[in-house]
């Protein structure tokens, strides 16, 4: 089986059972949450909870996986170059499903009920926290920055430049402002000049645990009970100075890092690589 991969070929696959999965889809609006980047014919380079790994590549237990390879770059060098920076590194992450999430909350539209706050305060409390350990760990020099599962494999393709670079168009993020109603946080924080700050409260790690919280979030995603219980801009104010600070961290690490890549690039979903990706071709089964 593992003969008919490619160095530089994307692995995008289909939502498994776990609610960091579901999440991730019903933010998208699709059946994908997680992408790898194949490293040779047998094996594949992934970001997961616990930092970046190489391992080979499976069967999947039949779980769908969409195959994909750059239309126009044939010669995949200078990708593999860059996740082999990567792999040397041992880039460690906490959390890199909530931190995507985070970023998707606040880009996303959504009709904010007190359950819906509840958790995204949550999420955004955790993940602001998490941010900030890794602020300082790239100010000691000690990690660099590809950090979601499809961030690493677009970071490989942008590191490599020019053609290689994967280009997305109307991705979840990218595209903007949607027309199916509901509030996105990052809309309401151009419009808000004043905010409380926001204090990021200290969290055991041994205690976090990303499925339970994504198993909230989607039941306040999917809970029709709560038609009509909408909160006012006015109420969400200490969420946005959560997502104020979610967006001022993701910033300094990007100054820290000396990248000039836009936020929007740093929540590159798997839904983007998989269907909205313009070099990039789904191969045949």
């Amino acid at each position: 089986m593992a003969n008919k991969y490619k160095p530089g070929d994307v692995l995008v696959f289909q939502t498994s059972g776990g609610f960091l999965g579901k999440a991730i889809s019903y933010l998208t609006d699709s059946d994908v949450s997680h992408s790898a980047l194949v490293y040779d014919e047998n094996h594949l380079i992934q970001m997961v909870g616990s930092g970046i790994e190489k391992k080979e590549i499976g069967d999947y237990a039949g779980r769908t996986v969409h195959q994909l390879r750059h239309k126009t770059e044939t010669d995949m060098t200078k990708v593999i170059e860059a996740a082999n920076l990567y792999l040397e590194k041992n880039i460690p992450y906490d959390y890199p499903s909530l931190v995507l999430l985070g970023g998707l909350l606040i880009y996303h539209k959504n009709s904010y009920t007190p359950e819906y706050k509840a958790i995204v305060d949550t999420i955004l409390g955790v993940v602001c926290w998490s941010l900030d350990k890794l602020l300082n760990r790239i100010l000691l020099g000690e990690d660099n920055q590809a950090m979601m599962c499809s961030q690493l494999v677009y970071q490989c393709f942008y590191d490599a430049g020019g053609g290689y670079r994967i280009k997305i168009k109307d991705g979840v993020v990218w595209h903007g402002a949607r027309k199916d109603g509901g509030i996105r946080l990052i809309d309401l924080l151009e419009k808000e000049k004043e905010l409380p700050i926001f204090h990021i409260p200290d969290y055991d790690a041994k205690y976090i645990d990303e499925e339970r919280l994504a198993h909230r979030l989607y039941e306040a995603l999917t809970d029709k009970a709560q038609t009509g219980k909408y909160l006012t801009n006015s109420e969400l104010t200490d969420t946005l100075s959560k997502a104020r600070k979610f967006l001022d961290l993701l910033e300094k690490i990007l100054e820290a890092l000396g990248s000039h890549m836009p936020l929007p690039s740093l929540f590159v979903t798997p839904a983007d690589l998989c269907y909205h990706a313009e070099n990039l071709e789904t191969l045949a089964d």
